[in-house]
């Protein structure tokens, strides 16, 4: 009896993937049947190569590790989707022709997801994230790369070949079809272009406890005795409060035998919880040994230490398919939205008006800013209008951000795409999601439109404090028959 099983499809183009060998293609064969894209997706597998001078095993430390996004020097801590790693997509198959084609794919699906995913679902897909939010309960953030290791004896593990989770659906809308036979499609190919220049490898902090970093005094021995381990001031209800782990390198610095400032690197070794709620933090070494006369140690404090070099490699691709039993019914007609992109050019004007012609089927339109190096950046807009054949589409009002005829226009955009919103709050979607759009607010604006015969013109007019760069996306429904 046959029954649903996931293949394993390796991309056309071989690694090492990087900013000038990022072009990948996947063929998926007729005579693969059944297919359910909606659950198939691609894999980026990236390893983390940290180096921080120190003697293997345990001299070398473990370091938690994410990508961040570059933004021209400064530290753009911000949370992506993982689909941003794709800049450009493209589906089409033997039988059918182009399927969907989307530029700049990374720019569209990263700002429509933070309108259609909430906090809840973010934090709990946070497992498959290259850069997570930080943990509401515990202040913690977590990578792909390392298994940690917060109690005992065992020491945590760098994962070499680390794969990065993207659901086909989420690059192109086509791919959220639930059973399509690819006997009627043909041999088909998906071209992918990746966003590599764009991301680096970033060392993550881990969050901590108020005084987590104090440790308790030692007082002066009876005799000269060597201290392998010290106890955390802080008390911890439970280890995911805690912000150590089994191999991490860390600097200790206090008031050993009478000398202020002394200091010493060493790796965890062992953790093990008192019962007061106390961490014992066993090193791999000597930290120090107290003299009978010298009064003991005080005042210490335990830091983090950062790796000499930390650098991301991509190492290949995969494409990972949900193949259904030939007794799956597959649908005979895929209904998915179309976006066609035009890249346009604010050169820093503070009442910009431009009119671009656009397709007539096209129901909605969505300007989203960006900035040279990334997928978002803050428009300042103060009000804008957008006309459609010279015909207002608000009833000669000007719409300001974040009122009510915004989201009522931004709501009934997405909907004539079905994409349901659930998040309509400042793009900075509350304040635990702060570091979302770290740089500024991500102004996305959205207005539905009159579908046409033939081609119309759009009208723009945006007053803000200086408009840069932004992307026009229209939408185009698309019916594909089998």
């Amino acid at each position: 009896m046959s029954s649903e099983k996931y293949i394993k499809l390796q991309s056309q183009q071989n690694g090492l993937f990087t900013p000038a060998n990022n072009r990948v293609d996947f063929v998926i064969p007729a005579s693969y049947g059944k297919v359910s894209l909606k659950d198939s997706f691609v894999q980026v597998y990236c390893q983390m190569n940290t180096v921080d001078g120190g003697a293997a095993p345990d001299g070398e430390g473990i370091y938690q590790a994410s990508l961040r996004w570059k933004n021209a020097g400064v530290d753009y801590n911000n949370h992506f989707n993982n689909v941003a790693l794709i800049r450009n997509a493209h589906i089409s198959s033997a039988n059918k022709g182009m399927i969907e084609s989307v530029r700049r794919t990374d720019v569209l699906r990263q700002n429509m997801d933070s309108s259609r995913q909430s906090q809840t679902n973010v934090d709990s897909n946070r497992y498959m994230s290259a850069n997570s939010l930080f943990n509401l309960s515990n202040g913690q953030k977590y990578g792909l790369w390392t298994d940690v290791n917060k109690t005992g004896s065992v020491r945590s593990v760098n994962n070499l070949n680390t794969p990065i989770m993207i659901r086909l659906g989420d690059i192109l809308d086509f791919c959220n079809v639930d059973v399509i036979d690819f006997m009627a499609m043909g041999d088909t190919r998906v071209h992918l272009e990746l966003n590599l220049e764009n991301v680096e490898a970033q060392l993550i902090e881990p969050g901590q406890l108020a005084n987590a970093e104090k440790m308790v005094d030692i007082a002066q021995p009876a005799a000269d005795t060597a201290i392998t381990e010290l106890t955390t001031l802080a008390k911890y209800s439970n280890l995911n409060q805690s912000g150590y782990w089994v191999g991490q390198k860390l600097q200790i610095t206090g008031e050993i035998n009478g000398t202020t400032g002394a200091q010493v690197l060493r790796t965890i070794t062992a953790i093990s919880q008192n019962a007061n709620g106390s961490l014992l933090i066993t090193f791999n070494g000597t930290l120090f040994t107290l003299t009978t006369t010298g009064g003991g140690a005080t005042g210490m404090t335990i830091d983090n230490v950062a790796p000499t070099t930390q650098t991301a490699e991509f190492t290949r691709m995969e494409c990972v398919l949900k193949q259904m039993p030939q007794s799956a019914e597959a649908v005979q007609n895929v209904l998915y939205t179309q976006f066609d992109t035009y890249e346009l050019l604010g050169n820093g004007a503070t009442g910009y008006t431009n009119v671009v012609e656009i397709a007539g089927q096209a129901e909605n339109a969505v300007i989203m800013p960006i900035n040279a190096n990334g997928i978002d950046a803050t428009l300042a807009v103060s009000n804008f209008r957008i006309s459609c054949n010279n015909v207002e589409l608000t009833d000669s009002r000007s719409v300001v951000p974040y009122s009510p005829l915004y989201y009522d226009r931004f709501v009934a955009a997405m909907s004539k795409s079905d994409y349901v919103v659930n998040n309509l709050q400042n793009p900075l979607f509350a304040a635990n999601q702060l570091e979302l759009y770290s740089a500024g607010q991500n102004q996305v604006i959205a207005m539905p439109l009159p579908t046409t015969a033939n081609r119309k013109n759009l009208q723009v007019n945006i007053n803000s404090a200086g408009l840069g760069n932004f992307i026009l996306y229209t939408a185009i429904p698309r019916i594909l028959s089998l």
